[in-house]
């Protein structure tokens, strides 16, 4: 889930990380404190050093590494209540067993351009909806979840971003006429218009290709809170 891999492929300092959650997953998650998590991958693999399953050398390397997610898309995202809909069709219908072990082919009406359109237009729907009555849900801050500016990631940021998505970024700075903020890998700024912009805060955006880089977002609603 974390880094998009099988486990074999998977580095020390991930099988550390990985190591680490169980004993308090949410207190822990790379996602929601990823400090946290950081400073927890370290002491898992200061305790593969004293139990001499590492060598000197292999735990300074990895300690030295970031996290580095890598969450992929979930491939029934597109459509989860149609597609559990079928699951429990064909598990009442065929068995647990023949459903999920012998490799059915399974056809269904699903129309996948259709589909993206009609959450399209869901969402830009409640997008515009919200821009038309104020904005009425606090968004996270950073400061809340033990996280840095530079360090916080979000599930979404590690997601094929394609036109038209809609995403959460920080904000990374802000002046009195724009804001700089931050999605993954990617940093853009936008325009003040009539509300106020408050540095640290989530802001939810919508991500554009077509225009350059540093003006692929567009407010989808407003940063409340201070």
């Amino acid at each position: 889930f974390y880094f998009g891999k099988h486990a074999r492929e998977v580095t020390l300092e991930e099988a550390a990380l990985l190591a680490a959650l169980p004993k308090a997953p949410n207190n822990y998650s790379p996602i929601k404190s990823p400090e946290r998590a950081l400073r927890r991958r370290n002491v898992v693999i200061n305790s593969m050093l004293a139990a001499g399953k590492i060598s000197i050398a292999d735990a300074a390397a990895a300690k030295q590494k970031p996290i580095r997610l890598h969450i992929q898309d979930n491939p029934n995202s597109l459509a989860p209540y149609f597609v559990e809909e079928i699951r429990q069709y064909l598990e009442k219908k065929y068995g647990n067993d023949q459903v999920h072990e012998a490799g059915l082919k399974v056809y269904t009406t699903l129309n996948m351009d259709v589909q993206k359109a009609a959450n399209s237009a869901v969402i830009d729907g409640l997008a515009a909806y919200d821009r038309r009555h104020g904005w009425r849900v606090r968004l996270q801050n950073v400061k809340d979840v033990d996280a840095s500016l530079d360090s916080y990631s979000m599930p979404e940021w590690g997601q094929t971003i394609e036109p038209g998505t809609y995403l959460h970024a920080v904000v990374m700075s802000v002046s009195p006429s724009t804001a700089s903020l931050r999605f993954g890998r990617y940093r853009a700024n936008i325009v003040r218009r009539r509300h106020r912009l408050y540095k640290s805060h989530i802001f939810r955006c919508r991500f554009n290709s077509a225009c350059p880089l540093g003006r692929g977002l567009w407010s989808a609603g407003r940063v409340v809170g201070d």
